[in-house]
């Protein structure tokens, strides 16, 4: 099932990663998943977004963090990224999780 996400969420996600590329985060993926991603979000739910890159320091992480806040923040949405690295994605217990099952089910790719 191909999901879509709002106009404005895709607007939000789409300046999220805009904003990472900029600070040269080494990006891989980036997923919206939860309540927007299948569209059943009231006007107050949070942003989840999956930020999958190569690698992760405490800077990277930091960064990552100031730019969802930066892109939510004139919508007024809160944006909460989960950070995690290909490998853990691929290879890591976490890659048989629910969690993760679930946002490769329900997540959109921006």
């Amino acid at each position: 099932i191909q999901r879509m996400l709002q106009e404005r969420d895709r607007r939000i996600a789409e300046t999220l990663r805009g904003s990472l590329e900029k600070r040269s985060i080494p990006l891989v993926e980036l997923v919206v998943f939860g309540f927007r991603a299948r569209g059943d979000a009231s006007e107050e739910s949070d942003m989840d977004v999956l930020v999958v890159v190569e690698s992760v320091t405490e800077t990277i992480r930091r960064n990552v963090v100031d730019c969802a806040w930066e892109a939510g923040f004139a919508e007024g949405i809160v944006v909460v990224p989960i950070v995690i690295t290909r490998e853990e994605l691929e290879n890591s217990p976490e890659a048989q999780s629910d969690f993760i099952r679930s946002v490769h089910e329900d997540g959109v790719r921006v």
